[in-house]
């Protein structure tokens, strides 16, 4: 077991049956699961109409997971947040995040995923998949907006996917103009 994933384990409470870290509950679910999930709100909804429930229903829970994540780390240089952030993503099983590039001013967040939850699940998407990054991406809004790093909402763009064939998954932020 890796020391990253030993200190997330230590921030985890277990009692009655229930996971939790602070007031965040956890509920363990197989990655084909939540991909099926996906594919199968797609079909209903379309990508934009999945895209729009995903962000919506996780945005309220990430945003609490990001003054969590402030409380724990305040104080750090924001770099150091996101290597945390990203450390914490991976030990919940979101797959093989790197931070590829942090910069500041202005402000240019680049995270490559490798092994990601669609990997081997979804392969031949005609356009990036992973909108449940979303609430990644709103957890990273919320600590950088309660460090003082950034004043209005963030902006990202998945520019490479596995879902689309590619070895993994990239995702470029940015403060949005």
């Amino acid at each position: 077991m890796s020391d990253e994933f030993r200190n997330f384990v230590s921030l985890l409470t277990y009692k009655d049956g229930t996971i939790h870290q602070g007031p965040i509950r956890y509920i363990l679910v197989p990655a084909s699961w939540l991909a099926g999930l996906g594919v199968e709100m797609e079909n209903v909804l379309g990508a934009s109409g999945a895209y729009v429930v995903v962000h919506t229903a996780s945005e309220a829970a990430a945003k609490t997971y990001g003054e969590i994540l402030t409380q724990l780390f305040g104080g750090m240089p924001p770099k150091e947040m996101m290597a945390l952030v990203v450390q914490t993503a991976r030990a919940l099983g979101w797959g093989d995040i790197q931070l590829v590039e942090f910069n500041e001013t202005p402000l240019t967040i680049k995270l490559r995923v490798k092994d990601t939850y669609l990997s081997g699940i979804v392969s031949e998407a005609d356009e990036p998949k992973c909108y449940l990054f979303s609430s990644v991406m709103c957890v990273i809004q919320t600590l950088l907006q309660k460090a003082g790093v950034v004043s209005g909402a963030l902006e990202y763009e998945e520019t490479s996917c596995v879902a689309s064939g590619a070895s993994h998954c990239e995702f470029i932020i940015r403060e949005q103009e």
